[in-house]
């Protein structure tokens, strides 16, 4: 991860408009994924898709921006790459994408904020982080913002066991881009990991995927899938980390949400409840409050 930043004497405001772009693009994750639903394409079929396309344009510009001093992956490191391709990528696009199909766009989003308490648990277990008395607190606000969420509900939010375990799924595979970028982003560049977890993730999915035919639009959408909310994001967000520090970035990055429920009210008549809005800020307000509490080494942002 890059660790330059600028001063504070000197605001970067253009890395923080990188940032929130790129938040701006994973929010529209959900609405495609919709259109898409419409169109016949099954999760399965997205998730495939989505990490197939975006990993040849990392693998494209790696090769075209790489430098002959850039650190190669070792064969050691070789084998936890391929479990977070698989896992960690794989298995969060699939678990995303059947999320917000089960679940609706704004359950699917912001049950993805809840990562920060499996985080929070995971470093204590695997990397002998202290559970603080703060951490332990903001488990717990994100714990009873998602009990207002399930028991509030709103107008096309379908809280079910199903779409929870999905929302959950992709929350808790989501946080390994937190715990194994630690150990990552310390020793290879974020888009060299990208371009090696990304294929491995598509092949990971392969297997399990039936294809039907696809109609022009459906064609169109799935390249602005792999394009805008995929491969895009993930550049303008790491180039915003360079003058931005990474505390502040997540902060930024949580414009998502926000603009996912617009998003969701706009085009699918999608709703919170008053309780289940408030449940929502509350994960929100825990995520940012986890987000300025952990050290830089220790988060990263997903694809």
């Amino acid at each position: 991860m890059p660790e330059e930043t600028r001063s504070h004497a000197q605001p970067a405001y253009g890395g923080y408009l990188l940032v929130a772009a790129a938040a701006a693009l994973w929010a529209t994750s959900g609405p495609i994924s919709r259109v898409l639903y419409a169109e016949g394409v099954t999760p399965l079929e997205l998730a495939f898709w989505r990490t197939a396309a975006a990993s040849v344009l990392f693998i494209a510009r790696l090769k075209f921006t790489e430098q002959p001093t850039d650190g190669r992956v070792t064969v050691r490191d070789l084998p936890a790459l391929v479990l977070f391709g698989a896992f960690g990528i794989g298995a969060f696009m699939v678990s995303l994408a059947y999320a917000i199909e089960t679940g609706g766009i704004n359950l699917a989003v912001i049950l993805l904020y809840t990562s920060p308490a499996f985080v929070a648990l995971g470093a204590r277990v695997w990397y002998r982080e202290l559970l603080t008395l703060q951490k332990t607190s903001l488990i717990t606000l994100t714990m009873l913002g998602v009990i207002l969420i399930a028991t509030g509900g709103g107008r096309g939010i379908n809280v079910t066991a199903v779409s929870l375990f999905w929302g959950f799924a992709a929350s808790l595979t989501y946080a390994a881009y937190y715990l194994v970028g630690k150990w990552a982003t310390a020793r290879y560049s974020p888009l060299r990991i990208l371009a090696y977890v990304f294929p491995v993730a598509a092949l990971a999915i392969l297997p399990f995927v039936e294809f039907g035919g696809y109609s022009p639009s459906a064609l169109i959408w799935l390249a602005v899938l792999s394009i805008a909310t995929t491969y895009l994001p993930y550049l303008l967000y790491y180039r915003g980390l360079v003058e931005v520090e990474i505390s502040r970035a997540v902060v930024v990055a949580t414009v998502e949400p926000v603009i996912a429920a617009v998003f969701a009210a706009v085009f699918f008549a999608e709703f919170y409840s008053l309780q289940a809005l408030v449940g929502a800020v509350l994960v929100v307000v825990a995520a940012v409050r986890s987000a300025s509490a952990e050290s830089p080494q220790a988060q990263i942002k997903r694809a």
